[in-house]
């Protein structure tokens, strides 16, 4: 059967180096060579609508760097005694009709290194191992239609979908982690399956319809160094939300997630100031750079503000009929305004609204919920006085000259508490 033309082949070497390859069948690399490793090696782009059907038989297939297959059916790595195919070059399965990668008889498939590896269908294991954490490479899938996106650990991950004019569902099988990138493009309506999502490089989803929003998620952690989450036009919407240590995570758009968890990271709502919705509990025990942007706290049920340290927030807005409490210590330079609910502090719990200067300060705006607690601290800025002098003045209106009297830590004479000297 004539299912290839070989234009050049050097068999003597195990290379096989290929300008031309016309057919819609079955391309066959059988490697019963005596040597190790077969390397399959173009300098131009075999493009065909066939099956590229790569049998290791207990050895090794390379398609080396630089040589790219373009519109294939797919992909079946088998033989007999296992064996291994990997990928330095560009592999692509997007022919009209196409699946995906397909491994069987034990064998193994390798995206390594500076390669590319896209699918329709996905790639499916029936016995083997697939492997795509190779620093950098990528795996994309892109279909019309459902895919299932397989659980393992990527370096950069693409979920795509063929169509512009209609939404793709794609599916997790399991957990997925990517050391580089994750993009998910537009149209494509990703269900996790209450499956985990870790991401150590920058998370990029377009779209802007609620309709490509993530359901179902687990757990996305972000556990990179310098990383940004951006879903471009629109708000992104994750489940739970993990800052890891010694992550620095910069909003490149608003976000809404349930519980967000920032565990002694770096969370920056960077210079555009975005918002973030949290529906759950947040635990801040990092560095939040709130900049000007805002915090809205708009669960069901009753939500908490915890962790270590005194976080300083922008704005805050409750919205929350069950009430929001802060069971730690926070500080506010702006507004904080509560249209439903209440918002206070509990246990141990403070609330400090801070002046930084006469400009810029903490302050309550409406209320039309409640405000609840006895830990709220009201700063006032007070200017430099003449010298060895200071003011002393109250920010709240109604305060008595024994209100600092009645104080401990506060001296005084001739009033009654405790006994200083001072010149009036």
């Amino acid at each position: 059967k004539t299912a290839y033309e070989i234009k050049e082949c050097d068999w003597s070497s195990d290379v096989c180096s290929s300008d031309l390859f016309s057919n819609s069948g079955v391309l066959y690399i059988d490697h019963w060579a005596s040597t190790a490793i077969l390397t399959v090696s173009s300098t131009t782009t075999i493009s065909n609508n066939l099956v590229l059907r790569l049998r290791t038989n207990g050895k090794t297939i390379n398609i080396a760097a630089g040589t790219s297959f373009s519109n294939l059916k797919g992909i079946v790595v088998d033989g007999t005694g296992g064996g291994t195919a990997n990928n330095f070059g560009n592999l692509s399965v997007t022919a009209s009709g196409g699946g995906g990668l397909t491994l069987n008889a034990s064998t193994n498939f390798v995206n390594q290194a500076n390669s590319s590896l896209t699918v329709t269908s996905g790639i499916v294991v029936n016995s083997g191992t697939f492997s795509a954490s190779a620093n950098p490479n990528t795996v994309t899938y892109t279909s019309t239609f459902y895919s299932s996106i397989r659980s393992t650990t990527y370096h950069n991950l693409v979920i795509s979908n063929g169509s512009t004019a209609t939404i793709a569902t794609k599916s997790l099988q399991g957990n997925i982690t990517t050391n580089g990138n994750l993009t998910i493009n537009n149209n494509v309506a990703l269900n996790c399956a209450g499956f985990n999502i870790t991401c150590s490089g920058n998370w990029t989803h377009s779209g802007i319809t609620a309709a490509g929003n993530l359901t179902n998620t687990g757990t996305i952690t972000f556990n990179g160094t310098t990383q940004t989450l951006t879903r471009t036009g629109g708000t992104e919407v994750l489940g739970t939300t993990i800052v890891s240590p010694s992550t620095s995570l910069t909003l490149g758009s608003n976000l809404t997630c349930s519980n967000l968890t920032l565990s002694s990271g770096t969370f920056d709502l960077s210079a555009s100031n975005f918002t973030v919705k949290v529906t759950g509990n947040l635990v801040v025990n990092g560095l939040l750079n709130a900049r000007d942007g805002t915090f809205n706290f708009n669960g069901s049920a009753a939500q908490t503000i915890s962790g270590s340290g005194t976080p300083t927030f922008a704005n805050m807005t409750i919205n929350n009929a069950a009430g929001v409490s802060v069971t730690s210590s926070i500080a506010s330079d702006n507004l904080i305004t509560v249209t439903t609910g209440s918002f206070g502090t509990s246990g141990t719990g403070s609330i400090r609204l801070a002046a930084n200067t006469a400009t810029d300060y903490g302050r309550i705006g409406p209320v039309t919920g409640t405000l609840t607690g006895n830990g709220w601290r009201v700063e006032s800025f007070v200017s430099p006085g003449p010298a060895n002098w200071t003011w002393l003045s109250t920010p709240i209106n109604g305060n008595l000259l024994s209100d600092w009297d009645n104080d401990t830590r506060f001296y005084m004479s001739g009033i009654g508490g405790k006994i200083g000297r001072a010149h009036v």
